[in-house]
């Protein structure tokens, strides 16, 4: 039986990034990148109720045209259901955890591009917004 309440962001860290500037970016041209996302979502073997998820943005350069930065930033959230009781959780609790836990992850992954490039040479870059398959949520994707 799914938890009634809904899951908490408890922490979310980052556990990698690197930025990197192109100097031969034109700003004057187009450009075009593509986003590369992939995640994990894991029941905690060590505390009922607590979901832990890894998540991994990049840019891809071989799908890239005159992109002003090159990234690659990992981020490890841990969410809880904040409830009495000590049911494991269902696959439906795993899902509604993922979809929190993507949702804050990808925002909080996009703020910290940003400000990671806000002082680069070229304009503060932000990520694109990344469609959400929630279908998908619950089953581990990319890398």
């Amino acid at each position: 039986m799914p938890r009634a309440s809904d899951p908490q962001l408890v922490s979310l860290v980052f556990t990698h990034q690197m930025v990197i500037a192109h100097a031969d970016h034109d700003p004057e041209q187009p450009s075009y990148g593509s986003t590369q996302v992939g995640y994990q979502i894991d029941r905690s073997d060590s505390h009922s109720g607590v979901v832990t998820m890894e998540m991994n943005v990049s840019s891809d350069k071989d799908d890239s045209k005159n992109a002003p930065y090159e990234y690659d930033v990992r981020a490890f959230a841990m969410l809880a259901y904040l409830d009495d009781t000590t049911d494991p959780l269902d696959d439906n609790d795993l899902k509604r955890a993922g979809v929190v836990g993507y949702q804050a992850a990808i925002g909080a992954i996009r703020e910290h591009i940003a400000s990671m490039t806000a002082r680069g040479p070229w304009d503060t870059f932000f990520l694109r917004i990344v469609d959400i398959d929630e279908d998908e949520i619950g089953e581990s994707q990319g890398s």
